[in-house]
C-alpha cells in the first residue's frame, strides 16, 4: 500500500536553549527569538507536510512560571481552530479543515500562543508539545467482484435449458464474477514526536532613566516639563527661596539633586540597569521679574541675570576720590592760613594800643 501523503516535519521546533527577560523578551518555539513585547513569550507551532486536513495538540507548560495569556489562529482560511485553556498548565488545540477542503501542502503555521512570564528569579523551564498528530486522507486502488461481469454466464445458461428439457441431474452452477478495480478513500494518522523547548528565564533590569515630572516651588520652568527634554530656565526674585521636587517614570529608577553652583541646579537620574540622564535648571534672579514695568528690563521679557553687577571703571572712580581729597585739603590750609593771620592782627592791634 503506498501512502499518498508524506509527512515532511511536524511542530518543528528549536531544542536548543534560548534565553529570554523575564519583563521584555518575546520567543518562539520555531527556534526564533523576538524582544518588541514587554513580559511576553510567544510559541507558535507549525506542521509542514502535504495534504492534511487536521491537526491536534496539547502544550504543557510550568504554571508557576508562565501564565496563558491569548491564542492567535494562524491555520489555514476557513480551517475551525479549537482551543481548551481552562486547566491551567495544559492548552489543547483543535484545527479542522471545514467544508471547503483546503490542504496543508507546506509549512504551515498552525497556532501561536502567547505567555506572560510571571517568575521573577532566574531560571530555566520547558515548554513541551505533546500527543501531537495531524490526520490526511489516502486514496487507494482496490480490486473488487464485479457483479455485472459473470465469467461462467454461458454455463449457467446451458444448465438452466437441460433442466427446462426434463434432463434429469443437472445442476446449474453458481456464477463466477469477474473483478474490477475501484478507489477506496481512508483517513491515516500520523503520530508526532513530542518536543520540548527549553527557555532560560532572566531578570530583567530596566533602562528608564527618565523623569515623570519636575516642579519647582518658585517661578516657572521654561520651556514646560517634557521628559525628554534636558534643559531649563528659572526665573525667580533675589529674595525667593525655592525647593525642587521631582518624580522617576520608572519606580525603580532613582535620582539625586546637586547643590547649586554657578547658577544651576542639577537633577541625576539613575535607571535600575545603571545607566543615567541628567536635567538641568539654570537659575535666573531678578528683581520683579513678573513686572511689566521692570525699570532693570522694561516690558518684563527676555530677563536679565542680576548676579552679574553692571561693569564700572575702576580707575575713574581712584582718580575722583583723589581730586576731592586735595581741594578739600586745599580749603582746611586757606582756612587755617586765615585764622593765624586774623589773630596776628589783633595782637598787634591791642599792643598799639
Amino acid at each position: 500500500m503506498k501512502k499518498r501523503f508524506l509527512l515532511i516535519l511536524a511542530l518543528f521546533m528549536s531544542l536548543s536553549v534560548v534565553t529570554v527577560r523575564a519583563e521584555e523578551a518575546k520567543a518562539a518555539l520555531s527556534g526564533t527569538i523576538r524582544t518588541n513585547v514587554n513580559n511576553l513569550l510567544i510559541s507558535t507551532y507549525m506542521v509542514a507536510g502535504n495534504g492534511y486536513d487536521s491537526v491536534t495538540g496539547t502544550i504543557s507548560y510550568d504554571k508557576s512560571v508562565l501564565a496563558f495569556y491569548q491564542y492567535e489562529d494562524l491555520s489555514p482560511s476557513k480551517w475551525k481552530l479549537e482551543v481548551d485553556t481552562s486547566k491551567a498548565g495544559t492548552i489543547k488545540f483543535t484545527a479542522t479543515m471545514g467544508s471547503n477542503p483546503i490542504l496543508i501542502t507546506n509549512d504551515q503555521e498552525i497556532i501561536k500562543i502567547t505567555f506572560i512570564v510571571i517568575a521573577t528569579e532566574e531560571m530555566e523551564t520547558t515548554i513541551a508539545a505533546k500527543s501531537a498528530k495531524a490526520t490526511y486522507t489516502v486514496t487507494e486502488d482496490k480490486e473488487v467482484e464485479d457483479k455485472d461481469n459473470i465469467i461462467n454466464q454461458a454455463e449457467i445458461e446451458e444448465a438452466k435449458r437441460r433442466i427446462e428439457a426434463g434432463e434429469e441431474g443437472v445442476v446449474v452452477p453458481d456464477p463466477i464474477y469477474g473483478t474490477k478495480i475501484i478507489q477506496v478513500q481512508s483517513t491515516k494518522t500520523d503520530k508526532l514526536p513530542d518536543c520540548d523547548q527549553k527557555v532560560k528565564i532572566t531578570k530583567h533590569q530596566s533602562s528608564d532613566s527618565y523623569l515623570r515630572n519636575l516642579v519647582a516651588s518658585k517661578g516657572t520652568l521654561n520651556p514646560a516639563f517634557s521628559k525628554s527634554t534636558n534643559a531649563y530656565r528659572l526665573v525667580i526674585d533675589p529674595s525667593d527661596e525655592f525647593t525642587i521636587s521631582c518624580e522617576t517614570e520608572d519606580p525603580k529608577a532613582s535620582y539625586s539633586i546637586e547643590r547649586e553652583i554657578n547658577n544651576q541646579v542639577v537633577i541625576n537620574v539613575m535607571a535600575e540597569d545603571g545607566s543615567s540622564n541628567a536635567y538641568v535648571i539654570t537659575i535666573i534672579r531678578q528683581t520683579d521679574y513678573n513686572s511689566t514695568d521692570n525699570p532693570v528690563n522694561p516690558g518684563g521679557s527676555n530677563p536679565i541675570n542680576p548676579s552679574t553687577p553692571t561693569p564700572t571703571n575702576t580707575g575713574d572712580r581712584i582718580s575722583l576720590d583723589i581730586v576731592e581729597w586735595m581741594i578739600t585739603g586745599g580749603m582746611g590750609m586757606i582756612a587755617l592760613a586765615g585764622f593765624i593771620f586774623g589773630g596776628r592782627l589783633i595782637h598787634l592791634g591791642s599792643h598799639n594800643r
